[in-house]
């Protein structure tokens, strides 16, 4: 470090060098270390494994998504619905029967804003029941209902912390996570400076991203939030938070809440929170944790393996161009997304449809003991691909066509005193397969066989 002072000060050179002799440095520093795999699992069929030297298990990120959702709904439908049901809110669409036009921008606009026009049947609810209507309202003189600050302020901090418990489950049973600064801008409507990214894609509600990803969304809790509260808790917001405290574009974004869109720092902080409150032994696991791990357990239970590869280099080749380009540049519009093809999109949906299903989020109702029945019966589908060389040997041997003396010497080391004689067998057992062997018919013609490094086999 003495030697290179004159590289770190300030002034003395560009920081592109400053920042390429401190890599320099470092390197030199590091590259007489082995760095082992900050994920590995401890079996090859097993769900138990390690990150950075903690014990962690599939079962237990399993049950942990299990809990946060219940969680989830509880907080919803007790603490923000008052228990109202079916017959106060009104039935959400079928998938199939909800109308999207993602290609038309009208400002304003959004599949989850649509939905909104039941939002007011809770507060309704809320004014019929005597208890809630004195918590959160006061009358006037003229006989006006008034909201109290402080109810509705109670009530604003169980919708953030309903959300929170939100974004935890679509950052992870979706698909494989996403980037923080990609996530912040999940937008719900259409605006006059950006587009929504949250619509209907194949009759199931998607997050297309910035970084080329599509993935499906839990439709049911969401929807049924925007469709109850979402305007509830924005009108609380314009009555009762001042206005120098309120993001006037905080409306158009998913994680936004208190009047204010979230940051990426929050993001990690709630993922640390949570994964501590619900793993064993308060485990803490951050953004960048979670962006290991996830794609590992993925690629543990070969869910990649599942779908059929693309086969459509002739497609391309006739058209006279590569298959890469053919995704980005033609039979495209100016303003489409740079790589959300056709055949992307539906391998995308049916890779997240296979991660729902592993994590027990498959349905509409998540079911932990089926998800954790299925990873079991995976785990022993992988065991039987787990073969050793003893099997392989086992297996090899008896179809050997080789006469009953020479599979024992096969099987076994040579005695030392046969050594001698039984050299040009020995090394014919290294170097000849399965097939040589069968040509042979006897003892005496291995016997006969002598070994060339230039010539190969030959006869003496």
């Amino acid at each position: 470090m003495s030697s290179m002072k004159q590289w770190m000060e300030p002034g003395m050179r560009t920081p592109f060098c400053s920042v390429r002799r401190y890599s320099r440095l470092c390197y030199a520093l590091c590259r007489g270390h082995i760095a082992l795999p900050r994920l590995q699992f401890t079996t090859f069929d097993g769900p138990d494994f390690t990150f950075d030297g903690k014990n962690l298990s599939v079962t237990s990120m399993t049950s942990m998504y299990h809990s946060v959702y219940r969680e989830m709904t509880r907080i919803l439908d007790r603490d923000l619905l008052f228990g109202a049901g079916d017959a106060v809110l009104q039935h959400l669409k079928n998938p199939e029967d909800v109308v999207d036009h993602p290609h038309k921008h009208v400002i304003g606009r959004g599949v989850l804003v649509s939905e909104m026009q039941a939002a007011w049947n809770p507060v309704k609810f809320m004014m019929d029941d005597e208890k809630l209507c004195k918590k959160y309202f006061s009358i006037d003189s003229s006989g006006n209902p008034l909201p109290r600050k402080e109810a509705w302020e109670e009530y604003l901090w169980q919708v953030e912390e309903f959300k929170e418990h939100l974004y935890f489950l679509l950052h992870q049973i979706p698909g494989m996570p996403k980037r923080g600064s990609e996530e912040i801008r999940a937008k719900i409507v259409d605006t006059s400076f950006r587009g929504r990214n949250i619509m209907y894609l194949f009759h199931r509600l998607a997050c297309i991203g910035d970084y080329s990803k599509s993935s499906r969304n839990s439709e049911a809790v969401l929807r049924r939030f925007q469709a109850s509260v979402a305007s509830i808790s924005a009108w609380a917001i314009d009555r009762v938070l001042a206005p120098e405290d309120v993001d006037p574009h905080h409306h158009c974004y998913l994680l936004s809440s208190m009047g204010q869109r979230w940051t990426s720092e929050r993001l990690s902080r709630i993922l640390q929170k949570l994964t501590a409150k619900h793993l064993p032994g308060k485990i803490s696991l951050n953004m960048s944790s979670l962006r290991h791990i996830l794609p590992g357990i993925a690629e543990h239970y070969q869910i990649s393996n599942i779908l059929s590869p693309r086969n459509d280099d002739v497609l391309h080749a006739q058209l006279g161009h590569s298959q890469e380009t053919g995704d980005r540049m033609y039979a495209r519009a100016h303003q489409d997304h740079p790589q959300l093809t056709n055949s992307m999109a539906h391998r995308t949906m049916s890779f997240c449809d296979l991660w729902q299903e592993l994590l027990g989020f498959g349905g509409d109702v998540p079911d932990e003991k089926a998800a954790l029945s299925l990873q079991a019966s995976m785990e022993r589908s992988l065991a039987k691909l787990n073969y050793t060389i003893s099997s392989i040997a086992q297996a090899l041997l008896p179809s050997i066509a080789a006469p009953p003396e020479v599979l024992p010497r096969l099987r076994q080391p040579l005695k030392e005193q046969d050594q001698a004689e039984e050299r040009p067998l020995k090394r014919t057992r290294v170097i000849a397969s399965a097939g040589d062997l069968d040509d042979l018919d006897s003892q005496e013609d291995m016997a006969g066989l002598t070994f060339h490094p230039d010539k190969g086999f030959s006869e003496e």
